[in-house]
């Protein structure tokens, strides 16, 4: 009982997440009732597996599986009642998702549980998390991962156990199975080990292997599955390379000309391409294609050699000093001149001003202060974030790809406004 009342803040914002969420997704818009473009993908791919077709086919390796594959599961699971399963699990996850992020600013700052009250409250009524929460899609997944990836480290710090060590190995290799991009965390987390060594103290050096054991076994069975649909062994998706070129060749839109259907554009680049058609004024940063604001890749979709070779080609024509300025203009893009792709309206437009202006200035803050010795167990929170920049600079940025990331965000801002609060109580008793 002692233990509920200490939790009782928990449980109460945990709720409110989840009812919240499934009142979106049962009355609002239920995931099911709209599917197009990348959903339209993973529900076509599910169906494919309740039909039984488990052929090879190199456009299954284009996406990672970790998001069909569900949905094939609780359709199979589920039959009729599947939409309903698809729409609840959409909305678990999400309101986990709240609850973990409410953990970790409790952990973090136990003397202050107010922060760990703003962070769950903030997150529970966030526009971007609600909404992509009702759509089939990573993001629902890559929220929960995320989130439990940076409590689950934390506690690993804290206590060194060994359950909490394999816990993060699981998570991250769960998660990079919807979106890879959650390795780029770990490996951002390793640095931290490699720096603050002191921080990780109560952590066994053989731990490592139990943190790294699950992630090598997803990486295996991908790796696997690739060679099955493509004849060649990757770990990743194929989807990076061609992505890669939108990083390197800042063009709105991209396609292959022996894959039909295969056009995507990028909706930050997009916007920047047409920001000036739509307000009168150049954008800052514009979008400055390397090559042209559309281009072909000469091969198929799944293929990396094209797409590397476009990206040379990209790279060749404006140098790296241009290059680097691209990948700046990619983390603009987490925030700016975009929403979270699919959402849309008011609601969306005003939510994302709204959460930039009240997390990035303490964001900021917080990433320059976590590099020292006192705020250790911050910067290994703030690993997470790096792995987000490291991956936007490298392809693209864009409101969508930062919203799982959005717990930790929430809970570093509100963390330097707390230490902006008591530098000022102070300087007013002084």
């Amino acid at each position: 009982m002692a233990s509920l009342r200490e939790q009782r803040d928990v449980l109460a914002i945990g709720g409110f997440a989840m009812a919240l969420r499934l009142f979106v997704n049962f009355v609002v818009h239920p995931p099911m009732s709209e599917i197009r473009s990348d959903m339209a993908g993973y529900v076509q791919r599910a169906e494919a597996l309740l039909k039984g077709d488990f052929g090879p086919d190199p456009r299954a390796s284009f996406y990672p599986f970790g998001t069909h594959t569900l949905v094939f599961a609780l359709k199979w699971l589920f039959g009729s009642l599947g939409n309903g399963a698809i729409g609840f699990v959409w909305a678990a996850m999400g309101g986990f998702a709240v609850v973990f992020s409410v953990l970790t600013a409790k952990r973090l700052f136990p003397a202050s549980p107010w922060i760990a009250r703003l962070v769950g409250l903030s997150l529970a009524v966030e526009p971007a998390w609600l909404q992509l929460g009702s759509y089939v899609l990573s993001e629902a997944p890559t929220m929960l991962a995320i989130s439990a990836s940076a409590f689950v480290s934390l506690r690993l710090i804290d206590e060194g156990k060994a359950k909490d060590a394999l816990w993060l190995g699981v998570i991250v290799a769960l998660g990079a199975t919807f979106r890879p991009q959650i390795y780029a965390s770990l490996v951002m987390l390793g640095v931290h080990v490699i720096f603050r060594r002191s921080t990780w103290s109560k952590v066994k050096p053989r731990l490592v292997l139990a943190v790294l054991a699950p992630v090598v076994v997803a990486a295996g069975l991908s790796t696997v599955r690739m060679h099955y649909h493509t004849g060649h062994y990757r770990a990743l998706p194929t989807n990076g390379p061609f992505n890669y070129v939108f990083g390197r060749c800042h063009c709105a839109a991209l396609s292959a000309t022996k894959t039909s259907g295969s056009r995507f554009e990028p909706p930050s680049f997009k916007a920047l391409l047409t920001y000036r058609e739509h307000y009168g004024v150049e954008p800052f940063p514009p979008l400055d294609p390397a090559l042209g604001p559309e281009l072909k890749l000469e091969g198929d979709l799944w293929d990396p050699e094209p797409a590397a070779a476009l990206a040379r080609r990209c790279v060749e024509k404006t140098g790296y000093a241009k290059q680097v300025s691209y990948a700046g203009t990619h983390l603009i893009l987490l925030w700016a001149y975009n929403l979270a792709w699919p959402t849309r309206g008011a609601f969306a437009t005003v939510g994302s001003v709204v959460y930039a202006i009240l997390f990035v200035p303490g964001l900021l803050v917080s990433l320059g202060l976590a590099f020292r010795k006192a705020s250790a167990r911050e910067l290994a929170l703030a690993a997470q974030v790096f792995g987000l920049f490291a991956t936007a600079a490298l392809f693209f940025g864009e409101a969508r790809m930062r919203a799982p990331y959005d717990g930790v965000i929430a809970i570093l801002a509100f963390g330097s406004y707390a230490r902006a609060i008591a530098w000022w109580r102070e300087r007013r008793r002084v």
